[in-house]
């Protein structure tokens, strides 16, 4: 985020969710002067008001946590926002350049590189959007998932 900041001075951050890093991390962003640039908006029984407001949806994991398959990308990708996320546990099964972008974890200059990047082209970050929302519609609709695990449960059974 200061990387991304120092580059474009009017970026803002909204962090949705808690933990217990919550407050390592508002203290990180005073250490950094980025305290006025980042909200921390606690965790949310709907996060769709924050996320409809996303330009970019970042997924900064470094791979210590539990992101064997991340929801919340589908979560970003529905609503039609680009991802840029850390390549850790199945992101790569979620995102690619077409909806995206993957960088190394714990590189914070490739991050926000992603991140300005996307920001400065409009074009592309309505592509990329676009077709995150199209590949979730398409490859992970919740109907069609469970109609596939009917369909196997009965052909096991038969």
């Amino acid at each position: 985020a200061a990387q991304v900041v120092g580059r474009l001075p009017n970026t803002r951050f909204r962090i949705v969710g808690d933990g217990p890093v919550r407050t390592d991390l508002e203290v990180l962003a005073a250490r950094l002067g980025i305290q006025d640039a980042v909200t921390f908006c606690g965790s949310m029984i709907d996060p769709t008001p924050e996320i409809t407001g996303f330009d970019v949806c970042v997924l900064s994991s470094n791979g210590n946590g539990n992101e064997l398959f991340p929801n919340v990308l589908l979560e970003y990708m529905s609503y039609g926002k680009p991802i840029v996320a850390t390549d850790v546990g199945g992101v790569r099964e979620v995102v690619d350049n077409t909806v995206g972008r993957v960088v190394a974890p714990e590189r914070p200059d490739l991050i926000a590189g992603a991140v300005v990047h996307l920001l400065e082209d409009d074009g592309l970050r309505k592509q990329l959007g676009d077709q995150a929302r199209n590949r979730v519609q398409r490859e992970f609709d919740m109907h069609d998932r469970v109609r596939e695990y009917e369909n196997l449960y009965h052909q096991s059974v038969s």
